[in-house]
């Protein structure tokens, strides 16, 4: 988890952690990852359109 919010810092999107036990038996970790990945994911939407709209000015 601490590699990939240090990828995450230096502005790389494509970070993805894998949770540790299947859907049926989530534990409060999982969550946590699970809304880590989602954060990625928006964070790199964020910057894909800030890169755009940069390009367009």
């Amino acid at each position: 988890m601490a590699k990939a919010t240090s990828k995450v810092v230096n502005s790389d999107f494509s970070v993805y952690v894998s949770a540790i036990y299947t859907d049926d038996k989530l534990n409060y970790l999982d969550l946590m990852i699970m809304d880590f990945n989602r954060m990625v994911e928006e964070l790199g939407s964020i910057e894909i359109l800030k890169i755009e709209l940069l390009s367009n000015v």
